[in-house]
């Protein structure tokens, strides 16, 4: 009986993770993430603002940009988000000059697209 049990567990373990390993997918993992994120982010989200802000910066499921990064940190500083504040003031350090007042206008044109959707 011990043995019938045992078999079955062995045998529930090897379909279960070849079913997981069919449906698990990080690359479609990201897509989703992304395309949640933005839709919230530009419905005026911070905490979707800073999470994009992460991938952007990290390069997690997107080609890093930290102009993106910066743009997405901005917008979730606006409401005076502590966290958000502390990365922005970290990827302006890290960009240079030129490409800070690219990033300002990719954050001025966003901005602008989430005042005029709500």
């Amino acid at each position: 009986m011990i043995k019938i049990f045992f078999l079955i567990l062995i045998l529930m373990n090897v379909f279960f993770s070849g079913c997981l390993k069919k449906t698990i997918n990080p690359a479609n993992d990201y897509k989703h993430a992304i395309y949640w994120s933005l839709r919230a982010a530009e419905g005026g989200s911070v905490s979707a603002q800073k999470q994009l802000g992460s991938m952007y910066y990290l390069g997690n499921g997107v080609k890093k940009d930290l102009k993106k990064a910066y743009m997405w940190y901005k917008l979730a500083s606006i409401s005076n988000d502590a966290s958000a504040k502390t990365f922005l003031d970290i990827i302006t350090a890290l960009l240079p000059g030129d490409q800070v007042s690219d990033a300002q206008t990719l954050f001025t044109a966003m901005q602008k697209k989430i005042m005029h959707s709500k």
